[in-house]
């Protein structure tokens, strides 16, 4: 059975908390404007999502961003888990692939 992530939420969270936009979702992955960090939605629970920043984000950006999502994340009724980081590589075509690194 697929899952319904509660990718409205998540916008209005990421919006709320840094007025950013998220542009694309597939599957399980939502990507925010700029690629600072991706969403990662929890198969297990549903009001529960995972941010992986980008390892070119520094890590004092990094928890200040995440403080941000993690503020913003009760009042839509949504539990935000800072995950760790993740890379992109570029595939032969147009093709990306994410390398997520857990915490």
């Amino acid at each position: 059975m697929k899952k319904l992530w509660n990718l409205g939420r998540v916008k209005q969270i990421i919006e709320e908390a840094l007025g950013l936009e998220v542009t694309h979702a597939y599957e399980d992955v939502a990507f925010v404007e700029h690629s600072a960090f991706v969403i990662m939605f929890d198969h297990d629970d549903l009001n529960k999502f995972k941010c992986y920043f980008s390892t070119d984000c520094s890590e004092k950006d990094r928890k200040s961003l995440f403080a941000k999502i993690d503020a913003a994340s009760p009042r839509n009724k949504m539990t935000a888990v800072s995950a760790g980081t993740f890379s992109m590589e570029q595939l032969e075509n147009e093709e990306i692939k994410l390398h997520f690194h857990d915490e």
